[in-house]
């Protein structure tokens, strides 16, 4: 039979083809731009088609042509959890501040002299502790204030000891002149004239004249 003459014949041109490649590839002989080398490239294709090899076609994948990087987004999330964490550190350091000073714990000098602490809040970045107490627009503020800057780093020493938070920041006490504004406009009001029938009720009287602990003692130590 003639097919399977020529088909021998088809193989052996193949393979003395293949060898002559593989010795050019292994001479690092470069002919891509002689007419040889197309002949030898269209052989194998035809040789290919004719043992039935299949070529991998590359994969073309659509692009928008765009580089831009992605606009971050801000974590809505976590901002709404710092604030409800701060909200919780104000009520915590308020009660455990307000409790340190009416015991005494920091310091005796405190005692007795009539301070209260309005409202504390802390910072945003959590560096710093704003406790603002109530100034009653009297020569006695000064003094207050200095010993209240001074009892500063023992305060915020004995709040490290309770483990409120892992560091304790900066305690900075704040004067809050709510207090003497409602003084003064007292003091306005009554020189005012508003009738006979006018009783006076004054805002003033509501603010307590001294801490109120918030912490329920045992009854053995309660004075």
């Amino acid at each position: 039979m003639a097919f399977p003459k020529n088909f021998a014949n088809i193989i052996k041109t193949w393979l003395e083809i293949r060898s002559s490649i593989n010795f050019l590839h292994s001479r690092n002989i470069s002919c891509f731009h002689t007419p040889y080398s197309k002949y030898l490239a269209r052989e194998a294709r035809v040789m290919r088609k004719m043992l039935g090899e299949k070529t991998e076609k590359k994969l073309w994948y659509k692009s928008d042509g765009s580089t831009s990087l992605p606009i971050p987004r801000m974590n809505v999330a976590k901002c709404g959890q710092n604030h409800r964490r701060i909200a919780v550190l104000n009520k915590l350091f308020m009660r455990h501040i307000t409790d340190m000073m009416a015991s005494g714990e920091v310091g005796n000098e405190i005692l007795g002299r009539g301070i209260e602490i309005s409202r504390v809040k802390v910072a945003p970045d959590f560096n710093k502790v704003n406790v603002f107490w109530l100034a009653r627009g009297t020569e006695n503020d000064v003094e207050v204030e200095s010993i209240l800057k001074r009892s500063a780093g023992h305060l915020r020493h004995q709040l490290s000891e309770l483990r409120v938070m892992g560091v304790v920041p900066y305690i900075e006490f704040v004067k809050d002149t709510q207090y003497a504004k409602v003084v003064e406009v007292e003091r306005i009001l009554a020189t005012a004239d508003f009738g006979e029938d006018y009783v006076p009720v004054g805002a003033g009287c509501q603010l307590k004249s001294e801490f109120t602990m918030h912490t329920h003692l045992p009854p053995n130590i309660k004075v």
